[in-house]
């Protein structure tokens, strides 16, 4: 009577074939703090491919769309410049521009298994329709900015006060949709960038 009620026995063992391959470059440029201004300006590119072997996985569903694939949500290439420029009177404008390519949108059907309702591990799976990292959402790119204007106290210390504005033109970026084709909810928008926020802060160094 026990054992018909005791649920599906688990073995955990190394994954003996998984394994992942990252190769990657990267070109950067710095300007120091001269002159009034500083500059750090990089771009990346490059690939992190799985590769899952013969004994690599535990579900062979959609080993075939995943092997030799990009691993989750990977951008191949990835942007990045950050600048300081001392203006006169006190104040200073500094910045931040990322861009990168848009992550994986990966479509998938969900199907009826009842092989697997029979031993307990669900009634459905998501069976993918495309060789993972053929889809993808639209490249991301933001921009924050930041003003700040010092006040020197002597022996007291420094006052600054600043001005942040993060997501400055106030993209609405789509970071994620509903990916299951054969659902009424398929490519609904999921997640967004957060829409333009500016934050006033008083700094007190003594």
């Amino acid at each position: 009577m026990l054992e018909r009620y005791q649920p599906v026995g688990v073995i955990l063992e190394t994954a003996q074939n998984q394994h992942l391959n990252y190769t990657g470059i990267e070109i950067s440029a710095v300007k120091r703090l001269s002159q009034r201004w500083m500059l750090n300006a990089s771009f990346t590119y490059q690939s992190s491919i799985w590769s899952f072997g013969d004994k690599g996985y535990l579900d062979p569903t959609n080993i075939d769309k995943w092997d030799g694939q990009p691993r989750d949500y990977d951008s191949r290439w990835l942007a990045k410049l950050s600048f300081l420029y001392q203006l006169p009177w006190g104040f200073n404008i500094g910045g931040f521009v990322n861009a990168r390519e848009g992550t994986v949108f990966q479509k998938q059907l969900r199907v009826s298994t009842p092989e697997r309702a029979a031993i307990g591990i669900g009634s459905t799976t998501l069976i993918d329709v495309e060789k993972y990292g053929t889809s993808r959402l639209p490249d991301f790119y933001n921009f924050d900015i930041s003003l700040v204007k010092d006040f020197l106290l002597g022996k007291y210390g420094k006052l600054s006060i600043q001005v942040d504005a993060f997501n400055l033109f106030n993209y609405n970026h789509i970071l994620d949709r509903y990916s299951q084709i054969n659902s009424p909810r398929f490519k609904e928008v999921q997640q967004i960038l957060n829409p333009r926020v500016i934050r006033f802060g008083i700094r007190y160094r003594f």
